[in-house]
């Protein structure tokens, strides 16, 4: 059985995001907690900080009619990033730092 293009295309969003590590370039290491479809209440301490990625939504519009229509679809791939910490700044900077990683590590191939 073949893998499902939506699956393809979330597992390639996943495994750009596990390349978000400071050997890599980037200003974080948070791709080593990618965690998939994971429910906020059971992600646990150690595992932060973490990226929680889940695909929520597929949107599909037909455009044209008869042999000259065409299909464009649309895959929402939703994240959450979590940290801990004592000082707010400092978690915030974190996030921050997150957040232009993974915008980093998505822009990759644009060109």
């Amino acid at each position: 059985m073949s893998t499902s293009l939506r699956q393809q295309i979330f597992s390639a969003v996943e495994t750009r995001f596990k390349n978000i590590l400071i050997a890599n370039g980037y200003q974080t290491n948070i791709g080593n907690a990618v965690l998939e479809w994971r429910n906020y209440v059971g992600v646990t301490i150690p595992e932060f900080p973490c990226i929680i990625i889940g695909d929520t939504k597929e949107e599909s519009n037909i455009k044209g009619i008869g042999t000259a229509s065409n299909q464009e679809r649309t895959l929402t791939i939703n994240y959450t990033i979590m940290n801990t910490g004592t000082d707010p700044v400092a978690i915030i900077t974190a996030l921050r730092q997150m957040k232009a990683d993974m915008e980093q590590a998505i822009l990759v191939d644009v060109k």
